[in-house]
C-alpha cells in the first residue's frame, strides 16, 4: 500500500482471470478510453513534431507559448518555450509558422501561439504567456496582433 502512494498509482479496474478474452478486451478498451479522457489527449488535439540533435519531440500545440531564434553560426536552431519546459530544436521560424494556424510571426525573432497569450502590453511591445514568460512584438505587428487578440478577448 505504501508503494502505491509513493508512485502515485491508482487502480483503474480489476481484471479477473475467470473472465473470457472478450470481456478482458472490452475492459481494457474501456480503461484506455478513460485514460485518454483524463489526459485530455483526444483525436482533436493538434500536435507538431520538432527535432533536436538527438531527439524528436511530439508536442501538443496547445502547450506551446512561443519559438525564438537562437543567434548561432548555423542559424538553424530555435528555443521552444512551453507550459512546462524550455528546449532547443532544429528549424527556422518560416517553417514553424506554417505548422499551425495558431502560430503568428510577431517579431523577426519570435513566432507566438496566439491561443496562449494572457496579456499584451502595447507600450512595451511584450506578449505575456504567464507572469514571467513573454516575447517581444515588432512595431509593424502591433496593430494586426491587437485585431487578432480583440477577437479572442485577451487582456491588453
Amino acid at each position: 500500500m505504501r508503494k502505491t502512494y509513493e508512485y502515485r498509482v491508482a487502480a483503474l479496474d480489476f481484471i479477473d482471470k475467470i473472465q473470457t478474452n472478450d470481456e478482458i478486451k472490452q475492459s481494457l478498451v474501456t480503461d484506455f478510453q478513460l485514460i485518454k479522457e483524463r489526459q485530455n489527449l483526444n483525436e482533436e488535439t493538434e500536435f507538431i513534431e520538432l527535432e533536436s540533435n538527438s531527439e524528436i519531440f511530439r508536442i501538443p500545440v496547445s502547450d506551446i507559448y512561443f519559438f525564438e531564434t537562437i543567434t548561432d553560426l548555423t542559424k538553424r536552431k530555435l528555443s521552444v518555450y512551453t507550459k512546462s519546459q524550455h528546449f532547443v530544436v532544429k528549424g527556422n521560424l518560416k517553417s514553424i509558422e506554417t505548422k499551425s494556424d495558431s502560430f503568428m510571426r510577431v517579431h523577426r525573432s519570435f513566432v507566438a501561439n496566439v491561443n496562449n497569450i494572457k496579456r499584451f502590453d502595447s507600450k512595451e511591445k511584450k506578449l505575456y504567456f504567464s507572469e514571467k514568460t513573454y516575447c517581444l512584438v515588432s512595431r509593424k505587428n502591433v496593430v494586426p496582433l491587437k485585431n487578432i487578440l480583440k477577437e479572442g478577448f485577451v487582456e491588453m
